[in-house]
């Protein structure tokens, strides 16, 4: 079930060829040239005064790069209008597709007002001058759209130029930007043809030399309007004589195009006029679609016959596969062909729907169809796609569809119904939602569907949708329930319905942090996504089973998962159904991965661009994951001010959420930190403000913050702190251990047991360590553990030294001991020449003011008040004997405190 949206898209995206025989306009070339040192200029004018024609040859001839969209009346939805814009920068910019603008515009729902933003710095980044041309522009009528052209317009970078041509004025500032010089205009008094223009004319169209006072009557009775002058050059190629046409010529433009069109018209041979009538319902041909309209097999042959004649035929691309005609030819064809044939329109656009219907486009087949009054089939384009479409995120074609059907076959057909439901459940009407579906039950219920309706398989669609808005609403029993009613009637081949229960299955399990029930229901739903015509649905499950790989201490085969995943976002033809954040997730889980893994430069490269995506997609909780993961590397290579920077970005970010786990993982980091830089007194505060026990058991926000507990009560230990101490970090740990193993998380009882043998060596209890030592380590090495065990520093890599002797895991041991040789370690000097030596936490502040923060950042960041700041700041000058902050950093760079 392929949807061949692309090529009619890509007739739209391309500066059409330019004509053989064009009239040269070097004047206007000239003033549209000045668009160089303009925002806008603006081609205004009504039908027939040779816009596109004119604007075809100056973009052929322009010095700057020209971008290209013709707008389509089906233009309502300004994401899209926007992701179009994009499409037309690609094509002369091919890299853009790659960049934050063109993964925002090619994911799913993107927001609005992030690719506004982003377009404007992307073009603002530009190193040259650009032009983007909106022709047609009059076709828009979604005012979104014209907001969104009216912001970028006011905030136009001077790289980037818009030509805007129309029939209409569109509803922009233009009087600001006439006022201050940034607009060019042009008319219909500008692109009147004079009667030198309308010779040249009349000698290509017609053929042959007119006397220049004929030609100069005509121009003046048509008053220099291009398309008049051009039927009646066609005309007159007809045999028409010219003095007939320079009586007949009077009037509105609208007459003149009427008569003169049917002259032209009626001097073309039947078959050709016959062919022109009936294919005028096409805003696109091509040869096999006019071939399905007209019962003929010609097509291709006319189209490129019209096309030599220069019957007002405008080819879309360079091949010449597809055209349009002029629409001010098109309205008077189809104006005709209403007058003449009326009974047959009905029937040439039932055979438009059937044939874009049979070749896979089905916005084109729905549009027909139902033009064609053919609902029956419009029923049937919308039960096979709107599945796709959904997946896509383009629920407003879905709605619109269904609103264009006659609300019986809304009841009447299930699967139209289950439709329904699920788009407005997308929408964000689940009351609704549940009303519609109650009706189809009904009807079901009732014995009364379509006779090929299967009342099973529907009523499992039903328990379906049910079961993905339980899922919604974090309702995990009525979800496994009704999941398990879908699968009951469910064929095997129905993929979509399958998929979705899966996925809201998977997700309910691991909302209520049953991790190892949701494991099943993800790799069903991976096994459909491979065997699916759209293979990034993929991308949910695999991210789902990495996460869930990792916590079983699976590294490997999470490795694996989100490899593919990252293949499957880095192919452009799924980004259209893959969110901008799920792509930043991606990349941040792959990150933290390879940062357990210590390959350290990747590992940044994949945070840094997830957390990029992140903010492009507004997705705070993954911006919040990413920077703290960007801060681990930044302190893993020694980068104190590095990682207190992330911590600051956040900061602000975890307090507005109010989400406990993000601040528990932040204060996780905090604590890192500290005891990286042998700050035991701000770690020591950190504990004490958490005012929690080993007996807490909550959520697994806990889980991690008794970790953190745990290394700084092992931290105490090692400092004389006493066995106390010591015995409340094991018996923490061993309740973690037992509440991890339970979970098959087996990611914390690696941690749990290295955490552990710490203890028993700080407590002089070599034999247990090197047990708890021994167990990590064997569950460790299959999946290739490194930071874990580097992260813990000096004393970790101690007890690995006195393992490495006894021969325990010789050649692991290797790999992590070369890794505790290439860490840069974060110390605090623990020798000063001065009188009375800086404190830990004066350091730490000195450190900070070497990053250039204030003393808000500072407090900040430390979580403390700005008055505590400004006395250490004071102690930090007097203990130096420095006045000022330049004083204070260059006296400490002599001492080399800040190394």
């Amino acid at each position: 079930m392929g949807v061949m949206t692309i090529p009619l898209l890509a007739t739209r995206l391309a500066v059409p060829p330019r004509r053989p025989g064009l009239v040269a306009r070097p004047g206007l070339i000239e003033r549209l040239n000045q668009l160089v040192d303009r925002k806008l200029a603006l081609i205004s004018a009504p039908a027939g005064f040779g816009k596109t024609t004119f604007l075809v040859d100056w973009a052929r001839r322009a010095e700057l790069p020209v971008a290209w969209l013709s707008m389509d009346e089906g233009d309502d939805d300004v994401a899209r209008f926007l992701g179009c814009v994009v499409a037309a920068w690609a094509a002369i910019e091919a890299e853009i597709r790659d960049r934050p603008l063109g993964l925002l515009a090619g994911s799913l729902s993107p927001p609005v007002d992030r690719l506004l933003s982003t377009l404007l710095d992307e073009a603002a980044a530009r190193p040259g001058h650009f032009a983007l041309v909106l022709d047609d522009y009059h076709l828009v009528t979604e005012p979104a759209i014209h907001d969104a052209l009216a912001f970028v317009v006011e905030h136009l970078p001077p790289q980037m130029h818009l030509v805007i041509s129309g029939r209409t004025d569109p509803p922009l500032p233009l009087a600001r930007l006439r006022a201050r010089g940034q607009l060019i205009e042009l008319r219909a008094d500008d692109l009147r043809f004079t009667t030198d223009q309308a010779v040249e004319l009349f000698r290509h169209v017609a053929g042959f030399d007119l006397a220049a006072a004929d030609v100069a009557a005509l121009t003046l009775r048509t008053e220099g309007w291009i398309a008049g002058l051009q039927l009646a050059a066609l005309s007159l190629r007809g045999g028409s004589p010219l003095s007939h046409q320079v009586e007949a010529v009077s009037g509105s433009d609208r007459h003149i195009a009427d008569y003169l069109a049917a002259e032209v018209l009626g001097q073309q041979p039947e078959e050709i006029r016959a062919f022109l009538q009936r294919t005028a319902i096409l805003e696109r041909l091509s040869g096999p679609l006019c071939d399905a309209v007209t019962g003929r097999a010609d097509g291709q042959a006319v189209l490129e016959a019209l096309d030599r004649a220069n019957l007002f035929l405008v080819p879309l691309d360079n091949r010449r596969q597809w055209y349009r005609y002029h629409q001010l030819f098109a309205e008077f064809l189809r104006s005709h062909l209403e007058k003449t044939s009326a009974d047959e329109v009905t029937t040439l656009h039932r055979r438009a729907s059937a044939w874009y219907a049979d070749n896979g486009f089905p916005d084109e087949a729905f549009r027909h169809a139902v033009s064609g009054q053919d609902f029956e089939r419009a029923a049937r384009v919308v039960e096979e796609y709107f599945a796709l479409k959904l997946g896509y995120g383009q629920y407003r074609i879905v709605g619109e569809w269904l609103q264009s059907l006659p609300g019986q076959l809304l009841t009447t057909r299930p699967l139209l119904g289950i439709g329904r439901a699920l788009f407005l459940m997308f929408a964000g009407q689940p009351t609704t939602c549940l009303k519609r579906l109650e009706e189809v039950e009904r009807h079901l219920n009732a014995d009364v569907p379509e006779p090929a309706c299967d009342t099973r398989v529907q009523l499992a669609r039903v328990a379906s949708t049910r079961a993905i808005l339980a899922c919604f609403e974090n309702d995990l029993e009525r979800v496994v329930k009704l999941a398990n009613q879908a699968f009951q009637g469910l064929p095997e081949d129905d993929l979509f319905f399958r998929f979705a229960v899966n996925i809201a299955l998977g997700d309910a399990y691991r909302r209520s942090s049953q991790w190892l029930s949701a494991v099943e229901p993800y790799q069903a739903a991976l096994r459909i996504a491979r065997r699916a015509p759209i293979p990034f649905i993929g991308v949910h499950p695999l991210s789902a089973l990495g996460d869930l790989s990792m916590m079983r201490g699976q590294l490997r085969r999470a490795g694996e998962f989100r490899r593919e995943a990252l293949h499957l976002i880095s192919d452009q033809a799924n980004r259209a159904g893959v969110a901008v954040p799920l792509m930043g997730w991606a990349h941040i889980r792959m990150g933290e991965l390879l940062y357990e893994w210590n390959d350290l430069p990747t590992a940044l490269h994949h945070l840094q661009q997830g957390a990029q995506l992140a903010e492009l997609g507004g997705d705070t909780q993954a911006l919040v994951f990413g920077h703290l993961a960007i801060g681990k590397v930044r302190l893993a290579r020694g980068d104190v001010e590095g990682a207190f920077e992330e911590i600051l970005r956040v900061k602000p970010l975890v307090e507005a959420a109010e989400m406990p786990e993000w601040g528990t993982q932040l204060h996780q980091f905090h604590v890192r930190i500290w005891l990286a830089q042998g700050n035991l007194p701000a770690a020591n505060g950190w504990v004490e403000e958490t005012r929690f026990g080993v007996d807490d058991e909550r959520t697994y926000r806990y889980e991690i913050a008794r970790v953190a507990l745990a290394q700084v009560l092992i931290a105490q230990g090692e400092r004389g702190a006493g066995a106390n101490t010591l015995d409340r970090a094991l018996v923490l740990l061993g309740r973690l251990l037992q509440l991890a193993e339970a979970a098959g998380r087996m990611a914390v009882v690696v941690e749990a047991l290295a955490l552990e043998a710490l203890a028993q060596r700080a407590r002089g209890d070599s034999s247990r360590a090197f047990v708890a030592l021994e167990r990590a380590l064997r569950l460790a090495e299959p999946e290739g553990y490194v930071r874990l065990f580097v992260d813990l520093g000096p004393a970790m890599a101690a007890l690995l030294h006195e393992a490495h002797a006894r021969g325990l895991s010789p050649d692991y041991l290797t790999r992590l001991l070369a890794a505790f040789g290439a860490a840069r370690p974060v110390s605090v000097p623990t020798s000063s020449p001065l009188v009375d030596p800086l404190s830990a936490r004066e350091i730490e502040v000195l450190r900070l003011v070497a990053a250039g923060l204030s003393n808000r950042e500072i407090a900040d960041a430390l979580v403390i008040a700005v008055g505590t700041v400004k006395r250490h700041v004071a102690t930090v000058y007097e203990k130096l004997g420095v006045n000022s902050r330049t004083q204070a950093l260059a006296r400490a760079r002599e001492l080399r405190l800040l190394a």
